[in-house]
């Protein structure tokens, strides 16, 4: 019974850990953003990209029901089961009266609730979420199965007999769930039961102890009982396995039946008395050795992982810890690998949880065929598996190859293919290193930079390995510094537009983009490539999108009462999460009613990638649009799908060449090919064709020999503050700005002709 308890209880701590994992992932990601107020807090975590941070995480842990955001009102913000989130509001639940009403970071365990959807029993721990005053902006909060706990315990308890369960209690003695379930009890709170009279009135813990006080009955006779709770290791949590007296003694009764039966027939029969006797010891020694078997088999279950019998988290900690020391000791290197399957989750969903479980299994015995015989594989979590590389080399160069050259290996042996009840699977993984050797580093230091690793694997684009160093973990604290001063600079006002001019031979000014630029503190120039990808992830992109639409409607409506700008159009880049929002449209017309400006001097620019998605919805938006004056233009075209389909199915006033295709185009014939390519394309779709990143005038003459008359870039002017754009395009209408005057040069192609024998 006491190994069994810590079996139980060594399964809850790994299923809490993993689940706490998730959870405090989430809250630092949000806490990353340093937001300060409750829309700052909302704009981040109701966002979209926010929803897909949430699917990540849970699909890489199949113990996690649901995870949700929830606003400081109640309302749920965001969720894994669908976006938008339906309205629901949580402000009466248990533990968002906890939070609010204690302040801290410290988690807390909810009642199990019962699914109206799906039925399923669920309990959340959740994190409360405050800015820099401490004050509360809203929740993150992760769902747990109680069937996570109830099928193991029905599993474990199979050999208990009649009678027996299994309870897992809240340290204040409420039920979460319990074996066999039952919906009375579940999350009652239990003062009469054994747990809360050995661990409360008797202040005992991890023992086992006969009782009389538990409820259960075999017959509506009342049965003494044999109970071991055991409280869960880091956790407030409390496990306890319960069996009958009659079970436990029910050998030991027969035995001695058997044997007061013996006696009596030694009177008469005194030599099948001791041949019977003799019986009866060997009896004893049988079960005695299936004692000794049975408690072995539960140490090992407390140690091992259930699903592929691979060291747990907690063995896996124990040895991680002791080649910690080794290292402190002597110079030598040793490595730890963690490792997760890529899109594991969508197995579970297409195949089931059971084709899944037999995946992990053979993932298990592959990786164990590559590791050598003095190395540790273990499963640490859902899919995440992790790897003790001991005793690699005492040069850190030569421990990174061996170590390197094991991960290459595993990269290759899980892109074999696999074959699974007769379904063939093909999945890949990602893979996070560390190494570390006579400085002394933690078991959970090393744990967060292998993860950390792991993860740039993923983001870089999953089937790889790297290696975690310094940089990765500066990278991520400058990353976290550079949110919050974007969040200020927003707040602030810092960011501002600048403007380009575009050109239409021979020198006509026919408009300007509108470029977003900022200079963070110290008046350091952060470009948008770092900036805008940024917004996008954090949330910060709708803010920063309304204040590019909001100046560049005002600056319209400014032009329009100048005589030399009044023609003007301005060109303003959207987004792809912008342009996906519910309220796009609502955005733009409003900014254009607010401001007074011309819809038809508004030119939106579109990237390949908007139109590429959800073609329907984006044909309805930009229709609404359309009707309202505002033209559209395709940027960057030639460098995302290029596909022709939406170009017929969409009204495209304008295409514009990359720049990247410009660069070259006098240098490398392919690209000179591509942009003669889509010019050609653009005028017979009846489209105006303006190339992007204009720097010499051997550039514009090849552009202006295909038929290509409009331009953007360096060689007329670099996108400039309001004010001297103005003086610039002045300028231009009164012929004061002189722009360079292209030499010719010969279209004639170029032909290879080759001759075959």
């Amino acid at each position: 019974m006491s190994n069994l308890s810590l079996m139980l209880a060594e399964h809850a701590s790994q299923t809490l850990f993993s689940a706490h994992t998730v959870l405090n992932g989430l809250h630092d990601v949000v806490t990353e953003q340093k937001p300060q107020t409750e829309d700052e807090f909302k704009s981040f975590v109701a966002s979209e990209s926010a929803h897909r941070l949430i699917l990540d995480k849970i699909s890489v842990n199949p113990i996690i029901d649901v995870a949700t955001f929830v606003g400081l009102d109640g309302h749920v913000l965001n969720f894994t089961r669908s976006y938008p989130p339906p309205p629901i509001n949580l402000s009466d639940r248990d533990y968002f009266l906890a939070h609010r009403t204690n302040p801290g970071p410290a988690a807390y365990t909810s009642l199990p609730v019962q699914n109206k959807g799906t039925g399923s029993w669920v309990f959340y721990i959740s994190r409360r979420v405050d800015n820099s005053r401490g004050e509360m902006l809203g929740l993150v909060l992760v769902g747990i199965s109680v069937k996570v706990f109830s099928e193991i315990y029905e599993k474990v308890s199979k050999d208990l007999g009649a009678g027996a369960s299994i309870s897992l209690y809240r340290d204040d003695f409420m039920l979460l769930t319990r074996w066999p379930f039952s919906e009375e009890l579940v999350g009652k709170q239990n003062l009469t039961s054994a747990t809360h009279r050995v661990v409360a009135e008797e202040g005992k813990t991890n023992d086992v102890i006969f009782t009389d006080i538990a409820r259960l009955t075999v017959g509506n006779v009342p049965q003494a009982r044999i109970a071991a709770p055991r409280r869960v290791d880091r956790y407030p949590f409390i496990v306890t396995p319960v069996i009958s007296e009659e079970h436990y003694l029910h050998g030991w009764r027969e035995m001695l039946w058997w044997i007061l039966g013996l006696a009596v027939l030694s009177l008469t029969l005194l030599f099948w008395g001791i041949l019977g006797l003799l019986k009866g010891n060997h009896r004893v020694e049988q079960e005695l050795v299936e004692r000794k078997l049975a408690q072995e088999r539960f140490e090992h279950l407390a140690h091992h992982d259930l699903l592929t019998s691979l060291p747990n988290r907690r063995l896996f900690s124990d040895q991680l810890q002791r080649c910690i020391a080794t290292c402190a000791r002597r110079p030598i290197h040793c490595g730890l690998i963690f490792l997760d399957v890529d899109n594991f989750k969508e197995i579970n969903d297409t195949q089931g949880h059971d084709q899944g479980d037999l995946l992990l299994q053979e993932v298990g015995r592959r990786l164990l065929a590559c590791v050598r015989e003095e190395d540790t594989v273990a499963r640490v979590g859902g899919d995440e598996f992790a790897i003790l590389l001991n005793k690699l080399d005492s040069e850190s160069n030569l421990a990174a190859a061996r170590a390197k050259a094991i991960a290459d290996k595993i990269t290759s042996a899980l892109a074999i293919p696999f074959y699974i009840g007769g379904v063939r699977y093909h999945t890949t993984v990602s893979i996070g290193m560390t190494l570390f050797g006579m400085t002394t580093s933690s078991v959970e230091e090393l744990f967060k930079h292998a993860d950390i690793a792991m993860y740039h694997a993923k983001s870089a684009g999953k089937n790889m390995h790297q290696f975690f160093d310094a940089k990765m973990q500066l990278k991520v604290e400058e990353r976290s510094a550079l949110v919050g001063a974007m969040r200020q600079a927003v707040a602030s006002g810092d960011f501002a537009l600048h403007y380009q001019p575009l050109i239409r031979a021979p020198g006509t000014l026919i408009g300007a983009e509108a470029l977003l630029r900022w200079s963070a503190e110290g008046g350091r120039s952060v470009s948008p490539a770092v900036f805008i990808p940024l917004a996008e992830q954090t949330g910060l992109i709708k803010p920063l999108g309304n204040f590019v639409l909001e100046t560049a409607c005002s600056t319209l409506a400014r032009w329009s009462g100048m005589a030399d700008m009044a023609q003007l159009t301005l060109a303003v880049n959207v987004s792809s999460q912008q342009f996906k929002m519910p309220d796009f449209v609502d955005t733009v017309l409003g900014a254009l009613r607010r401001t007074g400006a011309r819809a038809d001097r508004l030119k939106l620019e579109l990237t390949e990638s908007i139109l590429a998605h959800d073609l329907p919805n984006v044909q309805d938006k930009m229709s609404l649009l359309r009707r309202h004056g505002v033209t559209f233009s395709l940027d960057d075209f030639g460098t995302g799908y290029s596909s022709l389909s939406y170009l017929r199915e969409l009204s495209i006033d304008q295409l514009k060449i990359d720049q990247s295709f410009v660069r070259d185009v006098m240098d490398d014939p392919n690209q000179a090919t591509i942009v003669r390519a889509i010019t050609n394309l653009g005028i017979s779709l009846g489209m105006d064709v303006i190339a992007e990143g204009v720097e010499t005038q051997a550039q514009m003459a090849f552009l202006l020999s295909i038929n290509c008359q409009s331009f953007q870039g360096f060689l007329f002017s670099r996108p400039l503050p309001l004010e001297d754009f103005e003086r610039f395009a002045v300028d231009t209408v009164h012929g004061v700005t002189q722009f360079p005057t292209p030499r010719p040069v010969d279209k004639s192609p170029k032909i290879e002709c080759i001759l075959e024998h």
